[in-house]
C-alpha cells in the first residue's frame, strides 16, 4: 500500500505502526479487519496518532519482543501459512 513503518509480535500481541497520507493509513486499517492472516483473530484494534518520523519509505518486520506483563500465547503446531512462505521466499 507504499506505507512505512513496521510490525512486530510483542508479548501484548501485534504491534503495527504505519506512516502516509491519511487516506491510505484508513484503507490499511480496513484491510486488517477485512484480509487478516488466516489464524488471526482480531479482538481489537487501537489507533493512536503520533508524530510522524519521516525517515524510511519501507515497511518493515521487527523481531518479536517481550512487552512485560502479559503473555500472547502461540500454539505450538501452527504452521507458517502458505501466503506468509510466499512473501518470506
Amino acid at each position: 500500500m507504499g506505507l512505512a513503518g513496521f510490525v512486530l509480535n510483542d508479548s501484548d500481541g501485534v504491534l503495527i505502526e504505519v506512516e502516509g497520507p491519511p487516506e491510505d493509513v484508513s484503507s490499511f486499517r480496513g484491510e486488517l479487519s477485512i484480509d487478516s492472516p488466516p489464524l488471526a483473530a482480531i479482538e481489537e484494534i487501537e489507533i493512536e496518532e503520533i508524530d510522524p518520523v519521516g525517515t524510511s519509505s519501507v515497511f518493515a518486520i521487527r523481531e518479536s519482543r517481550d512487552a512485560g506483563g502479559t503473555y500472547t500465547p502461540i500454539p505450538p503446531d501452527v504452521a507458517t501459512c502458505p501466503a506468509c512462505l510466499e512473501e518470506v521466499l
